[in-house]
């Protein structure tokens, strides 16, 4: 069974039918969707701010989700992937967005309704990623590539 801890008053609210992974760990303020699944040895940790999931949310093995204290929350939309060993930490990510495996999105990030952060990219604010745009990073670089625009054939 995953462990569901209360801490400063909260205590994490999981919806129907949504899966947790018996190593998952959800500490605190975090309210959490409808038919979500949370995989093997993520963090979900609402111990100083609120962490709130939408519906349809997928969050993948080794995946950490936190907060800053008194400054940063962390919002994530519907029908939301967000890839393996991802961290998210303060950042608010629209519905239909696909974060890549070993990404990192950083406090007041936003990332647009099905926007697609590539794999190993870190996003930080004051940047922004684009309703329906993908981003990537240039090998060996700080600089961001912003991809196409994600058209019906890409998205989904």
């Amino acid at each position: 069974m995953a462990l569901i801890i209360p801490v400063r008053g909260f205590t994490p609210e999981i919806g129907r039918d949504t899966f947790l992974a018996e190593n998952s760990t959800i500490i605190g303020d975090v309210i959490m969707g409808e038919e979500c699944s949370v995989w093997f040895n993520t963090v979900i940790r609402g111990d100083v701010n609120s962490i709130r999931i939408g519906n349809r949310v997928n969050i993948q093995d080794g995946s950490v989700l936190h907060t800053l204290y008194q400054k940063s929350t962390i919002e994530i939309g519907n029908d939301v992937s967000i890839g393996h060993n991802v961290t998210i930490h303060g950042a608010r990510i629209h519905d239909y967005a696909l974060i890549g495996m070993g990404a990192v999105v950083m406090d007041d990030a936003e990332v647009g309704e099905g926007a697609l952060v590539a794999a190993l990219l870190c996003c930080h604010a004051p940047k922004s990623v684009l309703m329906n745009f993908g981003v990537a990073h240039l090998p060996n670089s700080s600089r961001w590539l912003t991809l196409r625009p994600l058209g019906s054939s890409t998205k989904r």
